[in-house]
C-alpha cells in the first residue's frame, strides 16, 4: 500500500520473505526503480557497484566485503525504515513430522510434513 499526496510518496507498508542471502537489488539497485522493490527510486552509485560486484563475483569473501559495506551505505542512506515484527506463535503435534520452524522458513514446506 503506498500513501501519495500529490507527487510525493508519503509511506507505505509492505511485507516479503527472504532467502538465508537475500537478494537485494530490485529494493536499492537505481535502474530498478518504479515498478520494482525500489518504489521509493533510491538510487546511489557506490551501492549499484557493490550489488553488481556481489551478483558477479565468485569469490565468497569478497562478495562477503560487498555486501558488508553495502549495508553500511544502506543504513546511513536510510531509504527505508524498517520495522520488525514478529510475534506468532508457534506449535506442532509430535506426531507431525518434516515441520522446519526458522526465521527463514516460517511453516513454508507444507509438502515435506507427514503424520506418524
Amino acid at each position: 500500500m503506498l500513501t501519495m499526496f500529490g507527487n510525493a510518496l508519503w509511506g507505505s507498508i509492505g511485507k516479503w520473505s527472504f532467502d538465508i542471502v537475500e537478494d537485494v537489488q530490485a529494493m536499492f539497485h537505481t535502474r530498478q526503480g518504479w515498478g520494482s522493490r525500489n518504489i521509493l527510486n533510491y538510487s546511489n552509485k557506490e551501492v549499484d557497484e557493490l550489488l553488481e560486484t556481489f551478483s558477479t563475483t565468485i569469490s565468497s569473501q569478497e562478495a562477503q566485503r560487498a555486501y558488508r559495506q553495502l549495508h553500511e551505505i544502506v543504513a546511513e542512506d536510510v531509504p527505508h525504515i524498517y520495522l520488525w515484527k514478529l510475534d506468532e506463535t508457534s506449535a506442532f503435534d509430535e506426531s507431525v513430522q518434516g515441520v522446519s520452524i526458522s526465521p527463514y522458513t516460517f511453516f513454508e514446506e507444507f509438502d515435506q510434513w507427514r503424520v506418524e
